[in-house]
C-alpha cells in the first residue's frame, strides 16, 4: 500500500527521496533538507538582524509536507537525473564552503533533492538581496518561501509590503480585541450595520492575531484565487488608502477594515482580480462602521473591567469585614478601573497620546522631589 500511495504522489519532490534512496531514513532525509536551507540563509544573509544561531525559517512543518499539499510546485521542482558536474555547478551557486558539514549532506542527497534544494535555495537569494532581506524572509517562513518559489520572484515586492506592514496588522488585531468587549446590545447593533456591506462578515474575525503567518496564508488565498494581477491591485488599494488614512484621525479603523478586506477579498475584486467600481467607497464604508463601533469599545472595555475587579476582590476576600470593604473595594476597583482606561485607550492609536501623557506627567511628580534633593545635595 505505501509504495501505491508512492506512485500516486511521485510528483512530490520529497516523496522521491524515499524511494529513489531507501539508504536514507525518512527523518534524515527531512532533516538534512530543512538544515541545508536554514544553512544557504546564513551564510547568503546581508545583515546581522539575527545571530548566527538563530534559526530563520521557524515554522514547525518540514518542506515536505508543505510541499506534498501543492502538487503543482512539485512537479515544477522536480527533475530526475543530475550529473556529478552539476552538483558541484549547484554547490558553488549555494555558496557553501567546500568540504563543510553542509556542503556534504547536499552533495549525498538524490539528484532531485539537490535541485530542490538549489532551485529554493536561489529563491532565498532573490530575498536575501534586498536591504531588509532577512526580516523579509524570516516573516515569510517557509510557507512564504514556497509561495514565492510557486508563483515567481516578481510577488517578492508586493508580499513584502504585506508581512511588513505592522502598523496595518498589529492596529487591527488590538482594535478587534477591543471589539470583542461590546456588550450584547452593541455587538448585534455593528452585526446589523455590517450587514449593509456587499459580504456577510464573520464575527470570528475578531479572533483574529494577523500573525506574519496569517499575513503570508492571507496572501496566498488571494493570489491563489484571483491570480498575481488581483494581488498586486489589492495591495496597490492597500497602498493607496493606507497613505491616505495615515493622516487620518480615524486610521486605526481604516487599517481594520484594510485587514477585513484582505480576509474577504471579493468585497472589492471581481472574479478577474480586478477592482471592483465601488471598491474604494466599500472600504471607506466599512471604515466608518468599525470607527463608531471603536469609539464606544473603552467604554464597554473599562465596564467590564470595574465589574470583573469588583468581583474578583470579593471572591478573593469574602470574609472581609464590612467596614473595610466598604473602604477597600472602592479603592482597588477605581486603581485597576483607571489601569483599564488607559490601556483601552492604548490599544486604540489615534488615542494613544493620552495615556502616554497621562503616565508622563504622573512621572514627573513622583521624580520631582527626588530632582530637588539631589540638586539641594550638590
Amino acid at each position: 500500500m505505501k509504495s501505491n500511495h508512492g506512485l500516486k504522489v511521485s510528483g512530490i519532490l520529497f516523496c522521491l527521496f524515499l524511494f529513489t534512496c531507501p539508504q536514507y531514513s525518512h527523518s534524515a532525509v527531512l532533516s538534512k533538507v530543512d538544515n541545508i536551507l536554514e544553512g544557504v540563509a546564513l551564510l547568503n544573509k546581508r545583515t546581522h538582524a539575527l545571530p548566527d544561531n538563530q534559526a530563520i525559517f521557524k515554522q514547525s512543518e518540514t518542506f515536505e509536507n508543505l510541499i506534498k499539499r501543492e502538487p503543482n510546485l512539485a512537479n515544477s521542482m522536480r527533475r530526475k537525473t543530475t550529473n556529478l558536474a552539476d552538483a558541484q555547478a549547484e554547490l558553488r551557486k549555494l555558496n557553501l564552503p567546500p568540504g563543510s558539514k553542509l556542503a556534504d549532506e547536499f552533495l549525498s542527497l538524490p539528484p532531485s533533492g539537490r535541485y530542490a534544494v538549489s532551485q529554493l535555495a536561489e529563491t532565498t537569494q532573490v530575498i536575501l538581496k534586498r536591504a531588509d532581506g532577512m526580516d523579509v524572509l524570516t516573516r515569510l517562513d517557509k510557507s512564504g518561501l514556497l509561495l514565492i518559489q510557486r508563483f515567481g520572484t516578481d510577488v517578492v515586492n508586493p508580499i513584502s509590503f504585506v508581512v511588513k506592514s505592522d502598523e496595518i496588522w498589529d492596529g487591527a488585531a488590538t482594535a478587534f480585541k477591543a471589539l470583542g468587549e461590546l456588550d450584547p446590545a452593541q455587538m448585534r447593533k455593528l452585526s446589523e450595520n455590517l450587514k449593509t456591506l456587499p459580504i456577510s462578515i464573520s464575527p470570528q474575525i475578531l479572533n483574529s492575531s494577523f500573525s506574519n503567518a496569517d499575513r503570508v496564508r492571507l496572501s496566498y488565498q488571494v493570489i491563489k484565487k484571483y491570480g498575481k494581477k488581483g494581488f498586486d491591485e489589492l495591495v496597490k488599494l492597500t497602498k493607496s488608502t493606507w497613505d491616505i488614512a495615515k493622516e487620518n484621525p480615524k486610521k486605526a479603523a481604516i487599517g481594520t477594515a484594510i485587514a477585513v478586506v484582505w480576509v474577504y477579498p471579493d468585497m472589492v475584486l471581481d472574479p478577474l482580480g480586478h477592482l471592483k467600481n465601488n471598491a474604494v467607497r466599500t472600504l471607506e464604508r466599512l471604515g466608518t462602521i468599525y470607527g463608531e463601533f471603536m469609539v464606544e469599545a473603552p467604554v464597554a472595555f473599562i465596564g467590564n473591567v470595574g465589574q470583573g475587579a469588583k468581583n474578583k476582590v470579593i471572591e478573593h476576600m469574602p470574609d472581609m469585614p464590612a467596614a473595610v470593604s466598604n473602604v477597600v473595594v472602592p479603592i482597588l476597583v477605581l486603581f485597576v478601573t483607571i489601569s483599564g482606561f488607559l490601556l483601552a485607550l492604548y490599544v486604540i492609536p489615534p488615542l494613544r497620546f493620552i495615556p502616554k501623557t497621562i503616565v508622563g506627567w504622573v512621572f514627573r511628580i513622583l521624580k520631582a522631589p527626588f530632582r530637588r534633593r539631589t540638586a539641594n545635595s550638590d
